[in-house]
């Protein structure tokens, strides 16, 4: 009887070791970084966002001082509506590397998106001034201010901010340096369209008529299947006919 309680024990023992080592056999490795990074973008890329948060999230835990995995992740956020997740997760990038001008600027996306348009502007002024440091500034001054290049993170394109900021003045019935920033945006990409809508839109409001009617022409020689431009149009040529 001790004999077959002995065997019993020991045939279990070996099934828990065969168990055990099966688990370990079968459990999938772990993926390069460079591959997790990849899927990650190409999740956010292809509209996956809550994917992207996943992944990102994955990442962070290995990297937990990486900015650019904190502004994706918080891209992620903004794209899913999750405001006050996506400014966590752009403050979090900025702790890690305080200047990083993306991380500003998506910010006052996420502010804004909120309706709260004053911190949004704080965003775009600064993300604005970060943006011109490296050029306009010499290397020996950049340091005095407490910056480098590399602070920054990767670079964006001017125009963006400009047009943001331009669109969260005029929401405060700002028109005069509402038109200012699109003008700005529009000077560093000829063919943006929206800024020449939100200048045009600008120009109506400080009864510009001429001008802003010009700008919604440009609207409809860029884009020529938007509709938007046709009632600013018709009023602006009804009331040029009384007028004259």
């Amino acid at each position: 009887m001790i004999k077959m309680k002995f065997l019993l024990a020991l045939c279990c023992s070996l099934m828990l070791v065969a168990s055990a080592a099966d688990a370990q056999t079968k459990r999938p490795k772990a993926l390069p970084l460079k591959t997790q990074i990849t899927n990650a973008e190409a999740a956010y890329k292809a509209g996956n966002y809550a994917e992207a948060q996943t992944l990102y999230t994955a990442l962070i835990k290995k990297q937990k001082r990486n900015a650019l995995f904190y502004k994706e992740r918080g891209n992620a956020h903004l794209n899913q509506s999750n405001f006050d997740a996506a400014i966590a997760d752009y403050n979090m990038a900025l702790k890690v590397k305080k200047n990083y001008v993306k991380a500003v600027f998506n910010r006052g996306l996420a502010y804004y998106a909120k309706g709260e348009n004053a911190k949004a502007l704080t965003d775009y002024d600064r993300a604005a001034t970060l943006l011109d440091a490296p050029s306009k500034v010499k290397p020996a001054d950049l340091r005095k201010r407490g910056l480098t290049p590399k602070d920054l993170g990767e670079p964006m394109a001017a125009e963006k901010i400009f047009y943001a900021r331009g669109i969260a003045r005029y929401k405060q019935a700002d028109y005069q340096v509402a038109a200012q920033d699109f003008s700005e945006a529009i000077a560093r990409k000829a063919d943006y369209s929206e800024a020449y809508d939100g200048r045009a839109s600008a120009r109506f409001g400080l009864k510009q008529y001429k001008e802003s009617a010009s700008d919604f022409e440009k609207v409809k020689q860029l884009t020529p299947a938007s509709t938007r431009p046709e009632p600013y149009l018709k009023w602006m040529r009804e009331t040029a006919a009384v007028q004259n």
